[in-house]
């Protein structure tokens, strides 16, 4: 049985636990065990965290979700691309598979009702089937 990590954020809490539901509904389907839920404060947050997760000897890969709403300027875009970039050094550097669930940039806050449980789905989608690659 393969064994991953959920990491997500606490900004957004309502589409958070809604993305945490449907990926677990997901990962149970796949017949994964989830190791662990960590919440970081934002997402900026997450890359040293998803590091920490992915040395994890009995953690095969990590799903990441959160959700990065458009505001007034381009915070947003500047949040996702830096995350972005960081995590899939790291999913590089320790070979282990992550799953990108983050609604965002350029997303409102009415979009993500419509998109949580997609996008929780295909990151542990992603994860599932990158791990039986990387193991064949």
């Amino acid at each position: 049985m393969k064994k991953i990590a959920i990491l997500t954020t606490e900004i957004n809490p309502e589409t958070i636990t809604a993305m945490v539901e449907a990926a677990t509904i997901e990962a149970t389907r796949h017949e994964a065990t989830i190791v662990t839920i960590t919440k970081t404060l934002g997402c900026l947050d997450m890359p040293v965290i998803a590091k920490r997760l992915l040395q994890r000897k009995e953690v095969d890969g990590v799903v990441i979700l959160g959700a990065v709403a458009q505001g007034e300027t381009k915070h947003d875009e500047l949040v996702v691309n830096t995350m972005t970039q960081a995590i899939v050094h790291l999913s590089l550097q320790y070979q282990k598979p992550v799953g990108f669930g983050v609604i965002g940039p350029g997303a409102t806050r009415e979009q993500f009702n419509h998109r949580e449980s997609e996008y929780a789905t295909r990151a542990v989608q992603a994860v599932m089937i990158n791990i039986k690659l990387l193991h064949e």
